[in-house]
């Protein structure tokens, strides 16, 4: 699973100030009628007559008091102004919120369980929907999320401090944020597929009468922007670009005794996909926009980068291994691609968005999980955790990830969370 999603692009105003010119700053006008008071008058004079003590000389903390109250005010005033569903309004509530000291790790499920695809980690912080609701804590377990769902097969997809969860093969979908629920919604039809855009657009793909299955894109006022009825394929994943402009739909369909997966590159601006790209004997697991734009399509067999664009491919085949896990992290994908047979070492290969091979660890063991992060590449194979440099492929360090692990995360280059069967664990290279 991907811990470096596509992860939006606000909007900024500018402002203006007139100048203005106090004429005299230095002279004092008398009024005619100014009665002048001496000295002596001034000290004997009835109390209305006193001068009052200026502005200038109340104490220094009455302005620290008077500050303080002003940023509450300004902060409360742009709490609940602030429209949760925009790039500012999710950036000042991540600051915010959540930010509390916890228990640590591990941490026990909220629920009962967690599936391998609804754990990651984003920001470092980890990310998990359960069987009954979505939780999003920090590096000391301190909870920032907490929200129940009421989902039968909920599934995940977040980006940008938004968190997209849809009732797969039911209607329901709803939108978190990071001060509470932005949208609940309903597809009309059973959803197969979803995805949220850093922008806040999101695009849910569902059964359709008539159709194989049908897209459905949405602006962030959840009006449907774009619609599309595939005649052929059942879509499998969607990958919406960072401001949900296009997308990549994968989708698969039986032909003449196989199977055949295709993507489409859609770009929202034209009532048809800009290309259509086939892959026979190939199931297409994900679709996914690395960082500069091209589309790696992951598949059970082989991994295409496409050029988001133009259509161009370039196909990395898996020749007679099994891929066993995947990660990506900004342009490049990770590969766990293990012998069928079990007779000869696995390895974790790491390709570019060329589909060219920039590293690869070989395994005397299967290899069951893996992430990848910077110059770390993390496998688990067992109940350890092997950290290797993604450059070099020589191995660093280990973690014990505990008796059950499920899956695996990387926060940062020595930092790795492990998805147990009750519990997220926490661990660090040695």
């Amino acid at each position: 699973m991907d811990q470096n999603k596509k992860g939006g692009k606000g909007r900024f105003f500018g402002g203006f100030a007139e100048k203005t010119h106090l004429s005299g700053a230095g002279q004092a006008e008398k009024s005619p009628e100014e009665v002048v008071v001496g000295p002596d008058r001034r000290k004997n004079a009835p109390k209305r007559m006193r001068k009052k003590t200026p502005l200038s000389r109340l104490p220094k903390w009455v302005y620290a008091v008077i500050g303080v109250l002003l940023a509450v005010v300004a902060g409360l005033f742009i709490w609940f102004s602030v429209d949760s569903s925009s790039g500012v309004g999710q950036w000042f509530r991540s600051i915010t919120v959540g930010s509390g000291q916890g228990d640590g790790y591990p941490a026990s499920i909220v629920g009962s369980s967690v599936s391998r695809g609804n754990f990651t980690v984003m920001n470092r912080n980890v990310v998990t929907v359960s069987d009954t609701a979505l939780t999003v804590m920090n590096s000391s377990a301190g909870q920032s999320i907490n929200r129940q769902h009421s989902f039968g097969r909920p599934v995940l997809q977040a980006e940008n401090g938004r968190y997209l969860i849809y009732n797969l093969g039911g209607n329901g979908f709803k939108i978190e944020g990071g001060s509470g629920t932005i949208y609940s919604g309903n597809a009309g039809s059973n959803i197969i597929a979803g995805d949220i855009a850093s922008s806040g657009r999101y695009a849910l793909a569902t059964e359709a009468q008539g159709y194989p299955s049908s897209l459905l894109v949405y602006l962030t006022d959840n009006t449907v922007q774009y619609r599309y009825n595939f005649s052929e394929y059942y879509v499998t994943g969607i990958s919406l670009n960072s401001d949900g402009t296009g997308a990549a739909v994968s989708g698969i369909a039986a032909k003449d005794g196989g199977i055949v997966s295709a993507v489409y590159l859609f770009d929202f601006s034209n009532p048809e996909p800009v290309a259509v790209l086939t892959y026979p004997e190939v199931l297409m697991e994900k679709v996914e926009y690395l960082d500069n734009g091209t589309v790696a399509a992951i598949g059970d067999t082989a991994t295409s980068m496409i050029d988001g664009k133009t259509g161009e491919k370039v196909d990395y085949s898996y020749q007679s291994r099994q891929m066993t896990d995947y990660a990506i992290d900004r342009n490049r994908v990770a590969l766990a691609l293990t012998p069928y047979d079990n007779q000869s070492a696995s390895k974790m290969v790491i390709l570019d968005s060329t589909a060219a091979e920039t590293g690869v660890i070989e395994s005397t063991d299967a290899i069951d999980a893996i992430s990848l992060y910077g110059d770390t590449a993390a496998v688990l194979t067992g109940t350890v955790i092997t950290g290797y440099s993604a450059s070099s492929g020589n191995a660093f360090g280990t973690a014990e990830a505990g008796s059950d692990p499920r899956g695996i995360a990387l926060a940062d280059e020595a930092t790795v969370y492990i998805l147990g069967v009750s519990q997220i664990r926490q661990a660090r290279f040695s």
